[in-house]
């Protein structure tokens, strides 16, 4: 599935899309990221970490999986779990 277009209110709790495998995937992911990670309000300092590690997942995917001249797709699947640390309480 080919997914185009800003995320919706109805993406922030899971986001997927799909890239054609290329130089501007990684910008691409970065921005979609970016975008839903502001709308589920993830903290600044992490979504910078988070962001990073999915543009350069991304990148790898591009430069490796499709060699140059090769077609294909990269597709990004994130959500968000709640997270319960036991040993705090």
């Amino acid at each position: 599935m080919m997914r185009r277009g800003p995320v919706t209110e109805a993406d922030v709790d899971a986001c997927e899309f799909t890239l054609l495998a290329g130089p501007r995937a990684p910008s691409a992911a970065r921005a979609r990221i970016a975008t839903w990670l502001t709308m589920t309000g993830w903290p600044t300092d992490e979504a910078s970490d988070i962001v990073y590690a999915i543009s350069e997942a991304v990148s790898n995917a591009a430069e490796h999986a499709y060699p140059l001249g090769a077609h294909g797709t990269i597709t990004v699947t994130a959500c968000v779990e709640a997270f319960h640390d036991d040993a705090s309480a």
